[in-house]
């Protein structure tokens, strides 16, 4: 979907207003995030997200997966339970530490209240992979995972 609409994910995103998303499968290489015609890097930049990509460089179009978290202004968001600095990454790994790194199927962004962990699994042998990372965090740790894939339509008003 991103390839062939990629304004989809600005739809997307300015009609949840998510404050983090999480996308698996995109099936991107490292050259469509910096292609001009596509823009992925730069898709929601204006609207105040960071993204944070993880491409398979073992094969073309396979796996992917990508993390998006918005900034929020000190002013806009006295409803949250935390600081708004917190929202902001302290660090961003690609790797669970296996031969499927190379693979395009783990993003994690480390935040100072949690960890937040997208993995992109089918196998049983990957999950148990990534629940043994995901045990060996210090803090809480979310996790984004398919085990058995679904796909719906969606279909976005703009």
């Amino acid at each position: 979907m991103l390839k062939k609409q990629p304004t989809a994910l600005k739809c997307l995103a300015k009609e949840m207003d998510f404050d983090m998303l999480c996308l698996q499968e995109t099936k991107l290489q490292e050259m469509h995030l910096d292609d001009p015609k596509l823009n992925l890097r730069a898709l929601l930049k204006e609207d105040g997200y960071d993204d944070y990509w993880s491409c398979s460089t073992a094969r073309k179009g396979y796996s992917g997966t990508a993390v998006f978290v918005k900034h929020r202004e000190i002013t806009s968001a006295p409803e949250l339970p935390i600081s708004v600095k917190n929202l902001i990454a302290t660090d961003v790994s690609f790797k669970i530490g296996k031969e499927i790194d190379n693979e395009g199927r783990t993003v994690v962004v480390k935040f100072p209240w949690a960890t937040i962990v997208n993995v992109s699994t089918s196998s049983p042998k990957i999950f148990f992979w990534s629940h043994r990372f995901l045990n060996s965090l210090p803090k809480f740790a979310g996790v984004c995972s398919k085990l058995r894939p679904r796909f719906e339509e969606i279909r976005l008003p703009c």
